[in-house]
């Protein structure tokens, strides 16, 4: 079993948390994609992410006609082979074929008819294009406002992020605003490189945030480590823009700033897991994890062992 076949099905396992129906959809944004009969098996529409919207469908095999959007879209086809004929031009169709891994790039404006003649399960991400915008501002490369379309794509490092971002919707959002910000602005860098043509652009040079401003944004995030900050607030902080504010983060710290407020929340679970029998759903909750598994899982992937285990014999594991 693949990562993409892994993605559907854990997806299929919460078909009744996630209020799985069969509908048809006409409109904007991912409704005007799907356009037609298909079961939607989970969404990010009610988790108040900001630039990007996403979710699973099992489209049937229904003929569907031109429609257009405001939205960019990539999608990434999980399982099975999907088959049919794409609108090329008026009145001319070619065929197409996707496999598992699959990816396809589509800008913002006209998505042409098609006739599958198989389900086609996939994972459709919307991107607003202001977010793309403010992207190209701040790269290396020319500001366009026109993209290329980009077919059966085999790009690991964004089936990688899409199928995180799954994850999380799948979750509820349980790792907050931050690491979905993180994620959401990777796969809009993304998509500005395919659909631009220019895979490997240099974004402007990493300089270090000055120590004064790094100072300020460490003690916030110390202070705070417990609350679901954005990147907004972390930004505004710094005294820079978000994309100035993240590369200068990292070239100052060496990850990003969701990794460093896990590594913050870790070092506060180890000091609450020594003092004594503290429930670790006092803990979690305490260091601002969503939940026992969420804290647990977190905590085994930073230390090695679970917070149980460390709590036994903390000083094994300093």
């Amino acid at each position: 079993m693949n990562r993409f076949t892994q993605v559907e099905a854990c997806g299929t396992t919460r078909i009744t948390s996630c209020s799985s129906r069969q509908y048809n959809r006409q409109g904007a944004g991912i409704d005007a994609l799907v356009r037609g009969s298909s079961t939607r098996f989970f969404s990010s529409q009610d988790l108040d992410w900001n630039g990007v919207c996403l979710e699973f469908h099992d489209a049937a095999p229904t003929e569907r006609s031109e429609a257009s959007s405001a939205d960019h879209f990539i999608t990434l086809f999980t399982n099975h082979r999907a088959r049919g004929e794409s609108e090329i031009s008026p009145g001319r169709f070619a065929p197409y074929s996707h496999s598992p891994g699959a990816i396809c790039v589509l800008p913002a404006g006209w998505i042409p008819a098609c006739r599958p003649v198989t389900h086609t399960k996939m994972i459709i991400c919307s991107i607003d294009p202001s977010l793309v915008s403010e992207l190209s501002a701040e790269s290396d490369l020319p500001h366009k406002t026109e993209f290329s379309r980009r077919r059966n794509l085999r790009d690991s490092s964004l089936g990688n992020l899409i199928t995180l971002l799954a994850d999380e919707a799948r979750s509820g959002s349980t790792s907050g605003r931050l690491y979905v910000e993180l994620l959401t602005r990777a796969l809009a860098l993304r998509f500005l490189g395919l659909a631009s043509d220019t895979r490997d652009f240099k974004l402007v040079r990493r300089n270090k945030l000055p120590t004064f401003a790094l100072s300020r944004v460490l003690e916030r995030m110390e202070l705070e480590a417990a609350e679901d900050l954005d990147l907004h607030t972390l930004a505004r902080e710094s005294g820079y823009s978000k994309s100035q504010f993240l590369r200068m983060f990292r070239a100052s710290m060496g990850c990003s700033p969701h990794q460093w407020l896990i590594q913050l929340r870790i070092e506060r679970a180890k000091q609450m897991l020594r003092r004594g029998s503290i429930p670790l759903i006092e803990i979690a909750a305490a260091c601002g994890f969503s939940s026992h598994a969420h804290l647990s899982t977190s905590f085994r992937k930073a230390v090695g062992v679970a917070p149980n285990q460390y709590r036994r014999v903390p000083d094994l594991f300093l």
